[in-house]
């Protein structure tokens, strides 16, 4: 199921000072798949508007990289960036030291670049499992994943009822998720109450690639902050669950990517 045109979209905080070994960067990113974003604002003089613009565009993106250099230190925009990145709450912005480079990155640098592009080619196509009772929370979930360009990959609904019902969740799993790629399954007291649900998440639990386990609450009313884990399935108590506040759902998804992109190592982890 590759899709060739879907990119991979990279924030890039940068001193303009530094833009001809950033160009190397983004040239290096670009023949990686990546879509390296970078701003240089002529035009706009205003820095209010500047500012405005910088954090909407920040807003509209999950991944950050941060060239660290000389000049970068010295920027009050670049500055001005990262303290926003930091507090959107979004733990993803991988660092490079600039100064390092003197043509084509190299050593530790690409090695760096390598991995965060690949691995976040995986994180950018995610299979999403959830009840039919959650549809309404779980299609706000995937909005907001769409919202930031990731592909949303799903099971329909209407195929629960195939005549093969077992061999056709193993066909649209095998179809959708790449065997290292990542399948978040929505559970909630709900969905534990159906077997549908039990045997997808089964079936995902058997394939080789990364899991999160989301065990949403504050659904609806009467749902309680609590989160008795104790309670949840043998199947799935040893995999990596992370309790879900539905009452927030921009929260929701940033709280899901982070552990998401823990998964995969921390070296994207944190913040400079």
């Amino acid at each position: 199921m590759e899709d060739k045109d879907e990119k991979v979209y990279i924030f890039v905080s940068h001193s303009h000072k530094d833009i001809n070994k950033v160009r190397l960067v983004r040239n290096y990113l670009e023949d990686r798949g990546a879509e390296p974003i970078l701003f240089f604002l002529k035009s706009v003089t205003d820095d209010n508007e500047i500012e405005d613009l910088i954090k909407r565009e920040i807003d509209a993106r999950l991944w950050f990289l941060y060239c660290r250099s000389r000049n970068a230190e010295k920027s009050n925009w670049v500055k001005t960036e990262l303290e926003y990145i930091k507090s959107t709450g979004k733990k993803n912005c991988l660092e490079i030291d600039l100064d390092k480079i003197k043509g084509v990155p190299q050593g530790d640098v690409a090695v760096k670049l390598d991995t965060c592009v690949k691995d976040l080619k995986k994180l950018n196509r995610v299979f999403v499992s959830y009840s039919l009772v959650d549809r309404q929370l779980a299609e706000k979930l995937i909005r907001a994943f769409e919202k930031y360009g990731i592909k949303v990959l799903l099971y329909g609904a209407e195929d629960a009822y195939a005549v093969n019902f077992y061999q056709s969740i193993e066909t649209a799993l095998n179809r959708a998720a790449e065997e290292d790629g990542l399948s978040v399954c929505l559970i909630s007291s709900d969905s534990l109450r159906s077997k549908y649900c039990e045997t997808e998440v089964k079936e995902i639990i058997k394939r080789p690639g990364k899991k999160i386990i989301a065990w949403l609450y504050n659904r609806k009313e009467g749902d309680t902050k609590e989160i008795p884990i104790a309670a949840l399935p043998l199947y799935i108590r040893d995999y990596n669950i992370v309790p879900v506040d539905c009452s927030d759902i921009d929260a929701a998804i940033v709280t899901l990517m982070n552990k998401s992109l823990s998964l995969f190592g921390d070296y994207f982890l944190g913040y400079p």
